[in-house]
């Protein structure tokens, strides 16, 4: 960046050198530096910025009790199937046949159903990282402008250092 600058004033001190050295003027204070400006460009750059935040919560325990043979739900299910059974069929065993099938299924639904029942808590932690976009402005160098003057006419040159 140094050794681009250098370039770069050496490079202006030469344009000025040149043109006073180029009418048969050799005076240098005919000519006039009026102005030197870097001009900039700014650019707007998103990076992902990730944040880790983490929170302890209390977990139930449970404790899970199966559902044994049920006596009320068979009973209720060879009602039920029994009654389906006899309207089915002219035969006679069709009523027995729903009741069993009826009383059956219905024990077997009620084993499926268990209890659970909170019996403690357990206290875990939780982390989450979430990403959030962090907005920067880059300010980047474009070009120079020096403005001299030289015998009343005012001249301007655009270089890179």
């Amino acid at each position: 960046m140094i050794k681009d600058m250098k370039y770069g004033i050496a490079l202006c001190v030469g344009i000025i050198s040149i043109v006073a050295a180029s009418g048969a003027f050799a005076d240098h204070d005919k000519v006039r530096v009026i102005s030197m400006i870097d001009e900039y460009n700014n650019r707007t750059v998103y990076t992902d910025n990730p944040v880790r935040s983490c929170r302890d919560v209390d977990v139930p325990i449970y404790s899970q009790n199966k559902g044994g043979d049920d006596l009320g739900a068979f009973l209720g299910g060879a009602i039920i199937g029994g009654v389906i059974g006899n309207q089915i069929g002219d035969s006679k065993g069709n009523g027995a046949l729903g009741a069993l099938l009826g009383g059956a299924i219905a024990n077997e639904s009620q084993k499926k159903k268990g209890s659970s029942n909170i019996v403690g808590y357990k206290r875990e932690r939780i982390c989450e990282t979430t990403v959030t976009k962090e907005r920067q402005i880059i300010r980047e160098y474009m070009y120079s402008t020096m403005k001299f003057e030289y015998e009343g006419r005012v001249y301007s040159v655009r270089f890179q250092r």
